[in-house]
């Protein structure tokens, strides 16, 4: 296979027969991924010759993409299809778990109310149901969970504010 360099040309260290290969390349990105990783924790900033390496890779990464077939370009978007599904039920199913501990918080320790914290509930959850509006039949199970969600904030939010009466 081989190597394009009309993107960027190659930075100096680049091993090009290294990333000839798929398997080459992807050890390759996790090298570089653990290089960023390490210089996040640190505080460090990249330098330069580690930005275009990374640069390079991912050029190279949309390069093998733009040249796939027609049935593989099929296959990588059905991948990534049902990756979004499950990133997007793991938020559904964080987002509903951060509600329901909430309330069992503040009926079992018998906590203040934090509206602020409602707030945030309640934004995370609108953000989130308008992200599936677009697909709503497809999202139809994950918009029922999200709207029962809701309802429990709307509760909590009243048991709130007879509180606040009470203590009137």
């Amino acid at each position: 296979m081989a190597i394009s360099t009309d993107i960027l040309p190659p930075p100096a260290g680049l091993d090009i027969d290294e990333i000839a290969t798929d398997a080459g390349l992807l050890a390759a990105i996790e090298r570089e991924a653990a290089v960023f990783r390490d210089a996040e924790k640190k505080g460090r900033r990249l330098t330069h010759d580690e930005i275009r390496l990374i640069s390079f890779l991912a050029g190279e990464v949309h390069r093998r993409i733009r040249t796939l077939s027609s049935a593989e370009k099929t296959e990588l978007e059905q991948i990534l299809a049902k990756a979004h599904e499950r990133d997007t039920e793991r938020a559904v199913r964080e987002l509903v778990s951060d509600v329901d501990k909430f309330d069992e918080d503040t009926r079992r320790l018998d906590i203040t109310i934090i509206f602020s914290r409602v707030n945030e509930l309640e934004i995370r959850l609108q953000k989130l149901r308008q992200s599936l509006d677009r697909e709503s039949e497809k999202y139809a199970t994950f918009m029922d969970k999200l709207g029962e969600a809701m309802e429990e904030l709307k509760n909590i939010k009243k048991r709130g504010y007879k509180g606040y009466e009470e203590l009137d």
